[in-house]
């Protein structure tokens, strides 16, 4: 924690997504043979469990519902993270890693807990620069580097 608490304010809105591959034939395809394979093995196996979470695969994977950008409120500040109303103090979080997918930015929080899951935050440069963003949470946070996990990494550039 810093000795002198400055007092700022960076806040932006922005979209969670900001296209999907909802409609593109390559993700109906995978997707598709991925869940039509456990409804198949479902099926000969007797596997129930299996037949109802292939089902559910299939209403997740492809209800347009599901893939509806949603958009949220970010605001930093001296006392912690504030996202869409719900706020998250400093001591949640050991650090920080700003990542590009290609299409924007995203600054990865690192939870203080190994239970926890880190989450990121879409930079919508419009409103405020990387660099800006990058110079409040070093106040706070330490800057890591490839700390995120490959998964989430997977996720960021499927839903970028």
């Amino acid at each position: 924690m810093p000795q002198e608490q400055e007092k700022f304010r960076l806040r932006w809105v922005t979209y969670n997504f900001v296209f999907h591959p909802y409609g593109d034939i390559l993700w109906h395809l995978i997707t598709g043979l991925i869940a039509g394979g456990f409804l198949v093995y479902s099926i000969i196996y007797s596997d129930y469990w299996s037949l109802i979470i292939s089902l559910l695969s299939l209403i997740f994977f492809f209800h347009p519902r599901f893939y509806e950008p949603k958009l949220i409120e970010i605001e930093i500040d001296e006392e912690g993270i504030i996202v869409d109303g719900k706020k998250y103090e400093w001591k949640y979080f050991d650090g920080f890693e700003i990542f590009s997918n290609g299409v924007r930015e995203y600054v990865y929080l690192v939870p203080h807990s190994g239970y926890r899951i880190g989450f990121d935050l879409p930079i919508e440069n419009f409103f405020v620069t990387t660099e800006e963003v990058r110079e409040k949470l070093n106040i706070y946070l330490d800057e890591y580097v490839n700390v995120i996990p490959f998964t989430h990494r997977l996720f960021r550039f499927i839903f970028p």
